[in-house]
């Protein structure tokens, strides 16, 4: 699985994680698919800021960042298109309707885990089907 992906290839994957441990995990994951990595950013206000500056392709949000949850970031995001799944520790549903229908993963998680919730999140692909 660490080696280029195909379909992952080059796509801009925002982080947004703030646990520092976990995010330089998940970035070295993500750099072994082939994504270029935004971030990692540890709170909603460096989301935004990153995300400003360089629109991504997926987006991929711990539920608790620095400054508090990560709905704003899922919300704005998503109206603009930007697929996007929760890496979170926390498991069960969220009340916050931005959140209700993305695609979770409970931390911590595989690579072939992540792998294919990445591809889930991929427009036109026979995983996002």
């Amino acid at each position: 699985m660490q080696s280029v992906d195909s379909v992952l290839g080059g796509r801009k994957v925002l982080i947004a994680e703030d646990d520092p441990l976990l995010a330089l995990d998940l970035e070295d994951l993500l750099h072994g698919f082939g994504c270029a990595v935004l971030g990692p950013v540890a709170s909603v206000a460096m989301a935004f800021g990153v995300s400003s500056s360089q629109r991504p392709d997926l987006v991929l949000p711990d539920l608790e960042l620095q400054d508090g949850r990560s709905v704003p970031v899922a919300q704005v995001l998503g109206t603009l298109g930007v697929p996007t799944a929760l890496i979170t520790g926390c498991e069960g549903s969220t009340d916050e309707p931005p959140l209700r229908s993305l695609l979770r993963l409970v931390k911590p998680c595989s690579t072939e885990a992540l792998h294919a919730l990445l591809l889930r999140l991929v427009p036109g692909t026979a995983a996002s089907a």
